[in-house]
């Protein structure tokens, strides 16, 4: 599939090249119209071959998966920054090194770092309100959603961090199931914290 595209590509450059040039060096004004009607042919020709392709190509490529995240991706928030940056960069990785669709992958990179880094500077808020709001109840703190602080936020996890010290499971021989459920609950609890303590100052519920 990649091979027919860039044949098709670049039978599109070599007739419009030849066109332009024959044109313009041809002797008499019916050769200029005969190259110039002949080689547009031509080179339409190939180049909706070569959009048709292109079109093919991008479907099932690492080119399209990133364009397709480009597209679907919520620019009101940073944490969706984050997460369409580290999918790009996924995809990236995958891709052969020195290869065309590295190339073009990583300018989705680039662009998506960019403008994460623009929502950053205008101070966006990092999380959507359905992210916080489960952060809140894994932190159990939706009581306290209309006065929240950093102290509120910092003591609750510490909370759940006592409750959960997997220190003392281990000590008191602690079934796996348990001492499983608490390493799940401590990974929620810091995702809540850190979720909570850099959402928008000014946000409210």
């Amino acid at each position: 599939m990649k091979g027919s595209f860039y044949y098709s590509l670049c039978m599109t450059v070599v007739f419009a090249f030849l066109g332009i040039t024959l044109t313009l060096t041809a002797d008499t004004p019916w050769m200029q119209y005969f190259y110039a009607a002949f080689y547009t042919f031509i080179t339409l020709y190939f180049g909706i071959i070569t959009a048709r392709k292109y079109k093919r190509f991008h479907r099932d490529d690492y080119v399209g998966k990133a364009q397709k995240i480009r597209r679907q991706a919520n620019y009101r928030y940073i944490y969706e920054h984050e997460q369409a940056l580290e999918e790009l960069r996924a995809i990236q990785s995958q891709c052969p090194h020195d290869s065309f669709e590295y190339s073009m992958v990583g300018l989705d990179v680039m662009m998506a770092g960019w403008e994460r880094d623009s929502a950053i500077a205008n101070k966006l808020p990092y999380a959507p309100p359905e992210l916080l709001d489960e952060a809140l109840t894994t932190l159990d703190l939706m009581r306290h959603k209309t006065s929240l602080d950093d102290d509120k936020i910092r003591d609750a996890a510490d909370t759940v961090r006592r409750k959960n010290n997997l220190h003392d499971l281990k000590r008191r021989k602690a079934p796996k199931a348990v001492i499983a459920t608490a390493e799940r609950r401590l990974a929620e609890a810091d995702k809540a914290e850190c979720l909570l303590l850099n959402r928008p100052k000014n946000f409210t519920w």
